[in-house]
């Protein structure tokens, strides 16, 4: 009798740890990859965008005060709601990073459309459109071309 109380005992700590366990990795799962995203970085200290384009192969630095501000604000401005995950997943438009005048990294995504943003492996869609068409046509235009520049 004292065997099988002992079993019980062993089999209910195994699966309180188990739960706990189970537990713990969704919270830590959801804290890195969360159902709801903000960014509140400071638009004012970002003075570089760089731009990969995953379509051309070419690389794009924005430094215009305006345009900045334009791009940093609309991506800080927006909540985001989680959807797929990409892995597996290939190709990208741009690929985005906002600097500061130390030349810190203070944000990194993809920015796929104006509907779609890659963040954490995941596809995150805005509340309201991403002005999508602005960053196309400062990259269609060349005018940041780091290849043209150099």
């Amino acid at each position: 009798m004292a065997k099988n109380k002992k079993i019980v005992i062993i089999f209910c700590v195994s699966l309180f740890v188990l739960v706990v366990g189970i537990f713990l990795s969704i919270l830590i799962y959801n804290l890195r990859h969360p159902l709801t995203l903000t960014y509140n970085f400071d638009t004012a200290s970002v003075v570089r965008i760089e731009i990969f384009d995953g379509t051309k192969g070419r690389r794009y630095t924005i430094t215009d005060v305006t345009d900045v501000a334009h791009i940093t604000t609309d991506i800080a401005s927006k909540t985001y709601k989680r959807d797929n995950n990409v892995k597996g997943h290939a190709g990208f438009v741009y690929s985005t990073g906002f600097y500061d005048k130390a030349g810190n990294l203070v944000w990194s995504g993809t920015i796929n459309g104006s509907q779609t943003l890659v963040d954490y492996h995941y596809v995150y869609r805005p509340n309201a459109p991403l002005d999508f068409p602005y960053i196309q046509q400062l990259v269609e235009e060349e005018r940041y071309d780091a290849m043209r520049q150099s």
